[in-house]
């Protein structure tokens, strides 16, 4: 049976927008089937916003598609410290709850490029980990401007962090005289969580020796994920030689 899926990230400074569609069958065709008419309310601090359908748009920066927005004048407020509650209730009377908060942001200390390649690098990234809590982070390097390519994409627990200043390393795919804009998002363990399990459903999507991957959602009434994120950035230059490579960050 199918049922509603929901994807909203919260970032602040931008519009509420997520994306509200129907589950498939495992052996129906690909498609997108959008929830048309819902009734979308979050409520936080006290206040009421109500994203409205829209015909599908996709944001430039994470490249997700949404189908309900608020204006570009009503946007998601810097907070902290207060939850963000979401009630959505479809023409069908379903209704899809989940709350959230946003994390506040892990600052990149430094970036290095790294290489024994004339023509191409890695890259590392340092920040700053708390080392008394279990954190999670999403990373994202793109080549040229923010629109450009992506050319890395890494979610991670810090479990992969051996030092107070966390390091995480790219492979040897950015290239000379490259800009690259490097993004930090310190993330909730649901959203880990639920990147972590599509994964797993799509890998596992096909192979009969595969075991079937459960998708972890923080809703109830569906299934998806309701997180919100202020993430930090550095813009940076790559000049590789073939000894060395030297970069200018901001």
């Amino acid at each position: 049976m199918s049922q509603p899926v929901v994807e909203f990230y919260l970032e602040p400074g931008k519009p509420f927008r997520l994306l509200l569609t129907e589950s498939a069958g495992y052996f129906d065709p690909p498609q997108i089937t959008p929830i048309e008419g819902a009734t979308v309310e979050v409520v936080h601090a006290g206040k009421v916003y109500y994203p409205t359908p829209q015909p599908f748009g996709i944001n430039p920066v994470n490249k997700k598609f949404y189908n309900y927005s608020t204006d570009q004048n009503t946007v998601v407020p810097l907070d902290f410290d207060s939850d963000f509650y979401v009630s959505i209730k479809d023409k069908n009377g379903r209704i899809i709850e989940g709350r959230t908060s946003i994390l506040r942001p892990v600052e990149i200390d430094s970036i290095s490029f790294l290489t024994d390649d004339p023509e191409k690098a890695a890259i590392q990234v340092k920040f700053q980990d708390n080392p008394a809590t279990d954190d999670y982070y999403r990373i994202i390097g793109i080549q040229d401007s923010i629109g450009g390519e992506g050319k890395w994409d890494l979610i991670f627990n810090d479990d992969a962090i051996q030092t107070e200043q966390g390091g995480i390393g790219s492979n040897y795919i950015f290239f000379q005289g490259s800009k690259v804009i490097i993004q930090l998002f310190h993330i909730s363990k649901e959203y880990y969580d639920f990147v972590t399990s599509t994964k797993n459903a799509s890998d596992s999507n096909g192979n009969p020796f595969a075991q079937p991957s459960k998708i972890m959602s923080n809703v109830t009434g569906g299934m998806g994920i309701i997180t919100g994120f202020q993430p930090t950035q550095k813009r940076a230059y790559c000049a590789i030689s073939s000894d060395s490579a030297s970069i200018s960050a901001r």
